[in-house]
């Protein structure tokens, strides 16, 4: 189904499809993603889905799905389980828990463990490091879900 609307102060119509939205939008999350965050003047109406509407849903629903992750993963320091422990997580090199058997390809990685990265990470763990014993990926299906689990994980790993 196409839609038109008006654009432009020159008064031409511009006709896009829904497919057209979902390719700007996937766009704009790629450079979010780049860049580690939103950049100066980035339109609102994009920013409100990265945002928490309601901190004490969000959390609540960070903690929920990672209700999930915590099968391998602890939150607490020295607590290694199938996952290396997530205690400190942001700022952190990657592969660099003590005491944790990381995979070759993981030590090698180069990562630091920001907003950015582990959302990269976290939706494809294989792209990103190739050989990784992670299999687990977080559908990027719901932008919100993830925007949970990272504000979740901010606050829980400190």
């Amino acid at each position: 189904m196409r839609s038109e609307d008006d654009c432009g102060a020159d008064g031409m119509t511009m006709r896009h499809s829904r497919a057209d939205h979902k390719l700007v939008v996937a766009l704009a999350r790629m450079w979010i993603a780049i860049l580690g965050g939103l950049a100066p003047g980035f339109p609102a109406a994009i920013a409100q889905t990265y945002a928490p509407q309601d901190p004490a849903a969000s959390h609540d629903d960070g903690k929920l799905l990672f209700s999930k992750c915590s099968a391998c993963h602890a939150l607490t320091a020295g607590h290694n389980g199938r996952g290396p422990t997530l205690y400190h997580l942001f700022g952190r090199k990657a592969g660099a828990v003590p005491g944790y058997g990381y995979s070759l390809p993981m030590k090698r990685a180069g990562i630091v463990w920001r907003e950015s990265t582990l959302t990269q990470f976290i939706l494809n763990p294989e792209q990103m490091v190739p050989g990784t014993t992670m299999r687990f990926a977080v559908p990027a299906a719901d932008s919100r879900q993830i925007r949970a689990l990272i504000d979740y994980l901010r606050t829980a790993t400190r």
